[in-house]
């Protein structure tokens, strides 16, 4: 297994946690009429893109985990990393979470990139 299949299947599961974890304040947000409903729908079409594109190994997935990590942090305040944050004055508790969270993307661009080279023609082999 290559690095970076080892950090999809590690990214995919962050995210299935991040799902799983915040499913309660999910499903409270999740009326469809409310503006909390959609913030819900785009979270949920999101990391079921992002799932199915680490998965089976495609860039979009990346993508989609590229828009899916702010827009959790900022609408519905999920953090990816199972780390509880209870630690930080309620003030500065976002501070954290954005730090976190910027982690997450920071290595999605890293196993991106690792995605790339494996991915990538060698000089010599070109069709």
């Amino acid at each position: 297994m290559t690095r970076s299949q080892e950090a999809r299947l590690l990214l995919a599961l962050l995210v299935l946690w991040a799902a799983g974890s915040n499913w309660r304040a999910i499903a409270l947000l999740g009326a469809p009429v409310s503006l909390g409903g959609a913030a819900v729908l785009i979270y949920l079409g999101l990391s079921i893109a992002c799932l199915c594109g680490l998965l089976v190994g495609r860039a979009w997935g990346f993508l989609a985990l590229y828009l899916l990590v702010p827009f959790g942090t900022v609408m519905l305040a999920v953090t990816f990393v199972p780390v509880s944050l209870r630690f930080l004055p309620v003030s500065v508790r976002w501070i954290g979470l954005a730090i976190v969270n910027a982690a997450v993307v920071t290595f999605a661009g890293l196993a991106h990139h690792w995605l790339r080279r494996d991915l990538a023609v060698p000089p010599g082999r070109a069709a």
